[in-house]
């Protein structure tokens, strides 16, 4: 029985449009809820989305809409966008309750859409490429 249900959470994984890069952002990522301002940690991103871990929050939901600041690098201005949760997942192997959310961008404010390109396109050679998998 437990062999058939990894089977089929196997067989059920979605398969990501374009690549994902391993991402190197620990600090300086940000997310507003109710005018209160939560940090979090890039994991991997792609010109659709991002992964982010962060601590255990039990008002994040699959379908909210956040608004993000992501500094992708000390010498470029941070980033601004809107971003769709896409599903939320619990660790449930760290000291201090975690979770990893997956966004999907919804909006963009000045220039994020053209600055996440060059990031992707300036570090996918030296960042680790991830598997089209969620």
């Amino acid at each position: 029985e437990y062999l058939i249900e990894k089977i089929k959470k196997i067989l059920n994984k979605k398969t990501k449009k374009s690549k994902r890069i391993k991402s190197n952002i620990l600090t300086k990522s940000s997310f507003v809820y109710e005018d209160k301002e939560y940090k979090c940690r890039v994991e991997n991103i792609s010109k659709e989305g991002m992964l982010i871990s962060l601590e255990r929050y039990d008002f994040l939901k699959a379908d909210m809409d956040l608004v993000f600041k992501v500094l992708l690098e000390d010498s470029q201005p941070e980033v601004q966008f809107t971003a769709r949760i896409i599903r939320v997942e619990l660790l449930s192997q760290t000291e201090e309750p975690m979770m990893q959310v997956g966004i999907e961008y919804v909006n963009f404010y000045g220039n994020a859409k053209e600055n996440i390109k060059v990031f992707l396109v300036d570090n996918s050679r030296e960042l680790e490429i991830l598997k089209y998998y969620t």
